[in-house]
C-alpha cells in the first residue's frame, strides 16, 4: 500500500505566501484545492499552483517556484529516488526521508489514503462469474481464454 505524505522545502517554514503544488491528476487537482482551503482558512496566503507533471512539481518544489504538495510515497521512493527495492510502507517511508532529507525536503507523516485499483465485473458473465482478485483476470489473458473486451479511460 502506498501512502500519500505532504512533501515541503524546509527554506519555506516561515514563507509569507505559500505555493501549493499538484499533478495533473484528478486527486490531485482536489488535493492541492482542499491543502489551498485548509491553509487559507488558518490565515495563510495560498498561491494554488496544480496541473503539473510530476517532474515539474517536483523540480517546482526543489527550485522554490512551490512550498508544498501531496505526493505518493512509492512515488517519492521509485521515481524521484531511483530505487526499486521492495519494501515495507514504514520502511519506504524512512527511505523516503533518508533521501529527500539531504535536498533539504521533508515530509510529513502520511495520510491513511491510497491509490489500490480495483476491478469491477459485470455480475452474470459466465466467462468472468468466477473471478475474484484481479490476479484471476491476468491468469485468464495469459492462458489465451477468451474473456472479454475492456477499456481503460484517463481520468
Amino acid at each position: 500500500m502506498s501512502g500519500i505524505a505532504c512533501l515541503f522545502l524546509c527554506a519555506t517554514t516561515f514563507a509569507a505566501n505559500l505555493g501549493v503544488g499538484g499533478k495533473d491528476l484528478t486527486e490531485q487537482y482536489v488535493f492541492a484545492e482542499m491543502t489551498t482551503r485548509l491553509l487559507q482558512s488558518k490565515g495563510y496566503k495560498v498561491e494554488q499552483k496544480d496541473g503539473m507533471g510530476a517532474s515539474i512539481v517536483r523540480a517546482a518544489l526543489e527550485s522554490v517556484q512551490a512550498d508544498l504538495y501531496l505526493e505518493y510515497t512509492g512515488s517519492l521512493v521509485v521515481t524521484f529516488n531511483k530505487t526499486t527495492a521492495k519494501r515495507t510502507f514504514d520502511d519506504t517511508y524512512a527511505k523516503v526521508t533518508e533521501f529527500d532529507g539531504k535536498k533539504c525536503l521533508i515530509s510529513l507523516a502520511s495520510s491513511d489514503a491510497n491509490n489500490m485499483s480495483a476491478l469491477a465485473i459485470r455480475n452474470g458473465n459466465p466467462r468472468t462469474e468466477d473471478m475474484q482478485p484481479v490476479s484471476d483476470l491476468a491468469s485468464a489473458y495469459i492462458s489465451e481464454k477468451s474473456i472479454l473486451t475492456a477499456t481503460m479511460a484517463d481520468q
